[in-house]
Formats: structure tokens, sequence, C-alpha cells
């Protein structure tokens, strides 16, 4: 029996590792954005879990940058 696999990119949830990898952060910067209550997540039995609708809506407000302040 084949279990499909695929890349963090594509998957439904992510862990904390995984979502900072795709901003290519430590995974530490993860955590800060989780208890700051930047991102929305999914806590089960202990395991917190980052929907993948969260790296859209991050993309989706991120601003341009232009080098000023």
């Amino acid at each position: 029996m084949d279990i499909p696999t695929s890349k963090p990119s594509e998957s439904i949830v992510l862990t904390p590792r995984e979502f900072a990898s795709i901003f290519r952060r430590h995974y530490t910067w993860a955590y800060r954005q989780i208890y700051a209550g930047n991102i929305n997540v999914i806590s089960n039995l202990g395991r917190i879990m980052i929907p993948r609708s969260e790296v859209d809506r991050l993309l989706q407000h991120a601003k341009t940058y232009t080098g000023k302040k």
C-alpha cells in the first residue's frame, strides 16, 4: 500500500517547523508568530497544526518592500 507524500507547501496543515521553512525562517519564528496571535492554529491532543490557508493569508497581506520606512 502506497502512502501519498507531499511537500510541506502542499499539505493541508503544517507543523510550525514546516510553516517556518516555507518562509525560510527558523522554527522559533513560527512559534513567536503563534504566541503573538499573528497566525491562527489548530491544536489537538497537544499538537499544533497551522492551516495552509494561513500561509495564503499572510502572502495576500504582504506589502511590497520599497527600501524606505
